[in-house]
């Protein structure tokens, strides 16, 4: 892979736009209607408040590419409820700090129970 085309080893993002594409594509493809249609409106609402109106096609392949990698679509949910709750896009977060709470939440969520069990000695409510 030539320098300027570049893939970060901790979230496997790359620089080369025809393989982010072409793979947020088919991540787009697997997902639940419902699921893009939460996305979708997740994009408008950061597209009026974050980026003032210049939200386009490689920031939201971007977001989808990076969070293809989650197993689990709870944490994306969770994520994104998260971010919403919290009115985020309102203090101009962006869709990467998004996409960082999402990776963090899958790739923490088993330490994280493992360190509630210890602190309360049951498991955690929920889930």
């Amino acid at each position: 892979m030539p320098y300027n085309k570049w893939r970060c080893p901790r979230c496997n993002y790359t620089s080369d736009p025809e393989v982010m594409t072409s793979e947020a594509r088919l991540y787009w493809a697997e997902l639940k209607p419902g699921m893009q249609k939460l996305i979708l409106d997740l994009f408008k609402i950061c597209n009026k408040y974050c980026y003032g109106g210049t939200l386009n096609k490689k920031h939201k392949s971007k977001f989808i590419y990076t969070i293809g990698g989650t197993k689990d679509l709870k944490n994306v949910i969770h994520g994104i409820n998260i971010y919403m709750s919290e009115k985020m896009y309102k203090k101009g977060f962006t869709l990467d700090y998004l996409s960082a709470i999402i990776r963090n939440n899958s790739e923490r969520k088993e330490i994280m129970l493992k360190s509630e069990r210890k602190t309360r000695g049951i498991d955690p409510p929920g889930d």
